[in-house]
């Protein structure tokens, strides 16, 4: 049974890859295929995966709340290399 689900925002934490943002929707249930388009509106990848990957780097695509490292008080900006590179996609 194939559905398509809504679109969420997701991350490529990879320093090297060149994308860093993407939109990913579930395309299927049972074959856990993804598919993911990247913030520049190129055409979308089929990713068959449990959890969405770059298509470019392999790596597992964080969602913000991920990448924020979870809950945090918010009174302090987070350090750190990921940190900067999510900065700068905004």
């Amino acid at each position: 049974m194939t559905h398509s689900s809504a679109m969420e925002e997701r991350f490529c934490a990879n320093p090297h890859c060149l994308v860093g943002r993407w939109s990913v929707t579930l395309c299927s249930d049972v074959n856990q295929v993804w598919r993911v388009i990247s913030c520049h509106d190129d055409d979308p990848y089929l990713v068959a995966a449990p959890s969405p990957l770059c298509p470019c780097c392999g790596d597992h695509l964080l969602t913000p709340f991920e990448v924020e490292g979870g809950f945090a008080d918010g009174r302090q900006q987070e350090e750190g290399p990921l940190f900067e590179f999510v900065r700068h996609l905004r």
